[in-house]
C-alpha cells in the first residue's frame, strides 16, 4: 500500500487503554445495528476516529462519544460525519506525515457536533495525538488491521519474482526469499482468515437480525389480524350501544318533561295555597288589631331620629311590610336618605372614593338631625366636602 493511500481505523477506550479495534467498514455496521457489542451495554463510551498510512503515519482523529442502549447498540440517531468535519478541520500536531487534521471539543469546526466530541487530555497522555501515534505502531491488531487492507498487486511480489528468476542469485538467497515469501504467505493467509471470520461474524449477525425481522414482521401481521376482528367485534358493541343511548336519551327526555309538567302543577297549587293562607292570615291578624284597639290599645313603634311613631291598624300592613321606610315618610325623608342617615350616624366618618380605589374614612362629626343630613356633603370630611360623588 502506497504513502499516499490511507486506511479510516475507529479505536474504543476504557480509561487509557485501547479496548478494541476496527475499519471503518466494520464500525459502519455497527452504526447500522447489524453487529452490537454487549461489553459496551449501558455506556457511555469514549473512541477515535484515525486515518493511517502503509507507514503507521497517522494523517487525521477525531476524538467522539458513543452511547451503547442496554442491547450494546448505537443510538441510530447518532451522526458525526467525520469527513465533513475534517475537510474544515484546523491542523494539529505534526506525527510524522505533516500537521493531522485534528477535531475534538476544543476543536470542533461545527458547534452542532461539539457535545458529541472529547478533549484529548482526558484519558491521560495515551490518548493524546502523540500517544496515539505510539500505540499504532506498537499495537499488533491495528497493524493487522492496516495491512489486511493491502492490495494484492503489491510491488513486494514483483521483487520476490524478480529474486527467483534471476540467474545470479544463488540457491541460498532463493531458499531464503522461498522462505520469506512463505511467511509473507502465511500471514496473508492469516489475514484472510481473519477476515473471512470477521465476514462470517457479520453473516451470522445478519441472518440473525433477519430472522429476528422475520419473526417480528410475523407477528405484527398476526396481532393486525387480531386487531381487525376486534375492531370490527368493538365497532359492532360500539353500534349497539349507541342504539341503547338513543333509547336511553329519548326516555330521559320523556321524564324530564313529566318532570317539568309535575313540577309546574306542584308550584301552583303550592303558590295558590301560600296565598291563601296568606290572605287568612291578614284577615285573622286584622281581626285581632281590630279587637285590640277596641279595648284601648294603642300600636307605637320607635325610629332614631324619628322617635315615637303611632301606627294605626290602616297602615299596619305597609309598616310591617317595610318599617325602615315607614319611619322615613313620617319625617318627611326618602328611604335612601334616612338610610344613608343611619348608617352615618352608627359610624360617621368620610365615604369619599379615592383614587386608589379606597375610602377615606376619616373620622367627622355626625349629623344627629336626618333633616339635616345631606349625602355626599354630610357625610364627607372638609378635604372631600365639595368634590363630585
Amino acid at each position: 500500500m502506497s504513502k499516499d493511500k490511507v486506511v479510516d481505523l475507529v479505536l474504543f477506550f476504557n480509561g487509557q487503554n485501547v479496548v478494541k479495534e476496527m475499519l471503518i467498514s466494520e464500525f459502519e455496521a455497527v452504526l447500522d445495528g447489524i453487529v452490537c457489542f454487549r461489553e459496551f451495554a449501558n455506556q457511555h463510551v469514549k473512541a477515535i476516529f484515525i486515518t493511517v498510512d502503509s507507514d503507521l503515519d497517522i494523517h487525521s482523529a477525531v476524538y467522539f462519544y458513543l452511547e451503547f442502549d442496554s442491547e450494546g447498540a448505537v443510538d441510530i440517531s447518532w451522526n458525526v460525519p467525520f469527513a465533513q468535519l475534517l475537510n474544515v478541520a484546523e491542523k494539529g500536531p505534526d506525527l510524522g506525515a505533516g500537521p493531522i487534521r485534528l477535531v475534538c471539543e476544543s476543536q470542533c469546526p461545527d458547534p452542532d457536533y461539539e457535545a458529541f466530541l472529547w478533549e484529548p487530555n482526558e484519558n491521560g497522555k495515551s490518548s493524546e495525538p502523540e500517544g496515539i501515534a505510539e500505540l499504532v505502531r506498537n499495537n499488533k491488531n491495528i497493524v493487522r488491521l492496516i495491512e489486511s487492507v493491502a492490495p494484492a498487486n503489491d510491488p513486494k511480489n514483483d521483487t520476490l519474482y524478480t529474486s527467483l528468476t534471476d540467474g545470479k542469485t544463488s540457491g541460498d538467497d532463493r531458499l531464503a526469499t522461498l522462505l520469506t515469501h512463505n511467511k509473507f504467505l502465511e500471514k496473508e493467509l492469516e489475514l484472510a482468515k481473519y477476515r473471512l471470520q470477521e465476514a462470517d461474524k457479520v453473516k451470522q449477525k445478519l441472518g440473525e437480525k433477519l430472522d429476528a425481522l422475520q419473526s417480528v414482521a410475523l407477528q405484527r401481521e398476526k396481532n393486525l389480524t387480531e386487531l381487525s376482528a376486534l375492531f370490527q367485534v368493538q365497532k359492532q358493541n360500539m353500534d349497539k350501544l349507541r342504539s341503547l343511548l338513543q333509547k336511553a336519551q329519548q326516555h330521559i327526555d320523556g321524564l324530564k318533561q313529566d318532570n317539568e309538567n309535575k313540577i309546574k302543577a306542584m308550584e301552583a297549587r303550592y303558590k295558590g295555597f301560600v296565598d291563601q293562607k296568606f290572605k287568612e292570615s291578614q284577615l285573622s291578624g286584622m281581626q285581632m288589631l281590630d279587637h285590640l284597639t277596641s279595648l284601648g290599645m294603642k300600636f307605637v313603634a320607635y325610629h332614631q331620629g324619628v322617635g315615637h311613631l303611632t301606627v294605626p291598624n290602616s297602615d299596619m300592613h305597609k309598616y310591617i311590610s317595610n318599617p325602615t321606610e315607614y319611619a322615613a315618610n313620617k319625617a318627611g325623608l326618602s328611604s335612601v336618605q334616612y338610610t344613608a342617615w343611619l348608617s352615618h350616624v352608627k359610624q360617621p366618618k368620610c365615604t369619599a372614593n379615592l383614587s386608589s380605589g379606597g375610602v377615606c374614612n376619616a373620622q367627622i362629626e355626625a349629623v344627629n338631625d336626618p333633616k339635616h343630613f345631606t349625602q355626599g356633603m354630610s357625610d364627607r370630611c372638609g378635604l372631600h366636602r365639595n368634590l363630585p360623588k
